[in-house]
């Protein structure tokens, strides 16, 4: 496998990001993800904002509307949260990245937004983007 984009070491991952429309396949080492995966601390503000939703139930009953949404975005907040400080903790005493927080500690998200940046950086490149980010908005060359 190739270097990692961002400091060179051996990659045990593959991202794709999008320049200027067209795909492009990164590799990036665990050890960059991890770092990537620890700086980022919005995510867990965010599914632990996201427990809020269970004061909706305790106000509304649970079988109302509100209660039934509140109890399923509160169930999915706590599930990510838990997920997120697995993942977390994991990192700090582990030096791979399995599956689990690949995929489901969004580590793959992260990583490829980190690549996109660190490429804009370097190629003064406004048209990198992320997977997500090209299914959202394509840049389309004939537009221009």
């Amino acid at each position: 496998m190739q270097p990692c984009i961002l400091c060179n070491q051996n990659a045990v991952r593959e991202i794709e990001l999008y320049i200027k429309g067209e795909k492009h396949r990164y590799t990036i080492c665990a050890k960059c993800v991890a770092a990537v995966l620890k700086k980022e601390r919005t995510n867990l503000f965010f599914f632990a904002a996201m427990l809020i939703c269970w004061l909706m139930p305790i106000q509304n009953g649970f079988m109302s509307f509100s209660g039934i949404l509140g109890t399923i975005i509160g169930l999915y907040g706590f599930a990510r949260l838990i997920l997120l400080v697995a993942a977390r903790v994991y990192l700090r005493f582990g030096n791979d990245i399995p599956d689990w927080i690949w995929k489901g500690a969004m580590g793959k998200l992260y990583a490829q937004e980190a690549v996109a940046d660190q490429l804009k950086r370097e190629l003064n490149e406004q048209y990198v983007q992320t997977p997500r980010e090209f299914e959202r908005n394509p840049f389309n060359p004939s537009a221009n």
